[in-house]
């Protein structure tokens, strides 16, 4: 009997960092965040004296796909979060077709 494949849109990559948890942080723009794994670490023993360390926060390039709260759907592609920003720049143009040969 063959068993059912779950297919990529139901499938979220676990944390690559363990005991971490996927965060943003927000800037000027509310429309852009910037994402980082905020990763515990184990407390630092001197002695009889235990240290507690902060979470330390650490860039996160995986994207969408370690977040839970996201939905991927391959058939519609990511969505542009940046796009109204570059626009608002005003220093882009979109070119009709390849410029160079």
């Amino acid at each position: 009997m063959l068993k059912s494949t779950p297919t990529f849109s139901t499938i979220h990559t676990p944390s690559s960092y363990p005991g971490s948890q996927k965060r943003y942080l927000s800037g000027a723009r509310a429309d852009l965040r910037v994402p980082y794994q905020e990763i515990a670490l184990s407390a630092t023993r001197h002695g009889e004296r235990v240290e507690e360390n902060s979470p330390l926060p650490v860039y996160d390039t995986s994207g969408p796909y370690t977040d839970s709260e996201v939905r991927i759907e391959l058939h519609r592609g990511l969505p542009e979060l940046r796009t109204d920003w570059i626009k608002e720049r005003g220093d882009t143009e979109i070119l009709v077709g390849p410029s160079s040969e």
